[in-house]
């Protein structure tokens, strides 16, 4: 690739290093097809104009979409489920052709987007295993391992290793030509380098977080359940679960620099040891998200507890308003109470109101 070739691709990167990450807002489009039809696969396809690699992966795996745009959409509600009590709590731009998320968010290379690459890479691993499994798509099979004696061992039904390579190829194939690229002409990496490094480590993390939750789950076969044989398979844990572990790696992720002769990551400490595969890292400070930047908004408007005490998992008022004291509201809440099962088959349940207060950060 020339230099310009070289400029151009760089370029791309830089402006939409998460760009596959927009597919969630074409889930809709996309759930009612089981597989999805060629013509359809070309227009999905074609956002990725600027990546070519990414956009020949899509055509020739069109199926995986479904899946794709699927835990992408999971991989939002999970990640705001997730950050509900924090100051950053993973929220969206409306614009439906505009960027998902904040720049001031995903233009550096913080641990919000490396739980970002983390938990969208798992979320999408986890739906292709699944979809595999179901027979749903035709890019992946199950296959079992030969039996041992007295037990059949099986990948099925979710096919974690496939949809793990295929995700990390997919969310980092322009990154990963242009790092061939800039290694055959020996040239010195960069600060998109390093941050395409840091991605990928986020990346394989999040994939590395499903394998790893995987458990055995198995079914007694014989005669009056005697277990004669065991056939027993590998099943990921939920998505809940890992984004929990995850969210815990976010928590404790570690600030890294890139060494310039191997392009390995270091701990930016030369005290502490080097990153693991199960922790997150990143290479810039986060912004102060109680305050205003150029597109986000600060924390004026979030809803907190008033009651709640002070630490980061509570939703507290003063924790999320930054201190900073809240509006209060009272409000009358009618739901159901008092709920008793009646034979056959009937729920009667009595109707219970209560005055409760709501913080909203000013």
């Amino acid at each position: 690739m020339h230099l310009l070739g070289l400029f151009l691709l760089f370029l791309a990167i830089v402006h939409g290093v998460n760009s596959w990450w927009q597919i969630s807002r074409k889930h809709e489009n996309m759930t009612n097809s089981i597989a999805l039809p060629n013509l359809s696969a070309k227009k999905y396809c074609k956002q990725f104009i600027s990546y070519k690699k990414r956009q020949k992966l899509c055509f020739e795996k069109h199926d995986l979409l479904i899946p794709i745009a699927l835990g992408a959409n999971n991989a939002i509600d999970i990640c705001q489920t997730r950050m509900k009590n924090r100051r950053w709590n993973c929220s969206t731009l409306n614009d439906v052709d505009g960027p998902l998320f904040h720049d001031s968010v995903v233009g550096r290379s913080t641990r919000e987007l490396a739980f970002l690459h983390s938990i969208f890479s798992a979320s999408a691993m986890l739906q292709i295993a699944v979809s595999c499994s179901k027979g749903d798509l035709k890019s992946c099979s199950c296959k079992s391992n030969p039996a041992t004696k007295d037990q059949k061992v099986s990948t099925c039904p979710q096919d974690v290793s496939f949809a793990r390579k295929f995700i990390l190829k997919f969310a980092n194939a322009e990154f990963l030509k242009l790092k061939r690229e800039f290694k055959h002409k020996k040239a010195e990496a960069n600060k998109t380098i390093h941050e395409g490094l840091v991605n990928i480590a986020n990346s394989e993390t999040g994939a590395a977080t499903v394998t790893k939750h995987q458990k055995h789950q198995c079914k007694c076969q014989g005669v009056s359940g005697s277990c004669a044989t065991k056939t027993c398979w590998l099943v990921p844990a939920s998505l809940k679960n890992i984004s929990l572990s995850l969210f815990q790696s976010y928590i404790s992720a570690v600030n890294v620099k890139v060494k310039p002769e191997d392009w390995k990551l270091k701990n930016s400490d030369s005290n502490l040891l080097d990153p693991t595969e199960s922790q997150l890292v990143f290479l810039d400070p986060s912004i102060n998200y109680c305050l205003k930047e150029e597109d986000w908004h600060g924390v004026s408007g979030r809803q907190c507890d008033p009651n709640a005490d002070s630490s980061l998992s509570t939703g507290s008022c003063s924790y999320i308003c930054c201190d900073q004291h809240p509006t209060v509201e009272e409000k009358i809440i009618t739901e159901k109470c008092n709920c008793s099962f009646i034979w056959c088959c009937h729920i009667n349940c009595n109707t219970c109101s209560e005055t409760r207060e709501f913080g909203y950060c000013r």
